[in-house]
């Protein structure tokens, strides 16, 4: 995996520190005990050090037999969040099917406003 945002005009990588990992079914396996139920949810990859190069990750989805939209939530060394999503079909699903998810394009970046007031009260 490998992550770039696009701001409408340009493709910049992403100094990627960490992501979460979702799919629309829901059904991304998290652990499963031998002859277990599964627990799935949302993956979250913590890398040890933030850079722009590609990684690995072993993803095993419950749900085979459709396509996946997976969306990613990526947090760069900044602190900055990005969001998109890679729709996998399902014939990439099985089990051993390696995926690319290299350069994959987010189109979404939290921004909030810079703001000078000093906070010194928590709610």
């Amino acid at each position: 995996m490998s992550f770039r945002y696009n701001n409408g005009s340009t493709k910049t990588p992403i100094v990627t520190k960490s992501v979460t990992i979702s799919g629309a079914s829901n059904q991304l396996v998290l652990s499963q005990p031998l002859g277990g139920t599964p627990t799935t949810g949302s993956l979250f990859v913590l890398r040890s050090a933030a850079d722009t190069d590609p990684f690995f990750v072993a993803l095993r989805n419950g749900d085979q037999q459709n396509d996946e939209v997976f969306t990613f939530t990526v947090v760069d060394n900044d602190g900055v969040t990005y969001r998109g999503n890679k729709t996998i079909p399902a014939d990439y699903k099985p089990n051993g099917s390696f995926v690319s998810v290299k350069n994959a394009t987010l189109d979404k970046r939290l921004d909030l406003p810079l703001n000078a007031t000093e906070v010194t009260t928590v709610l």
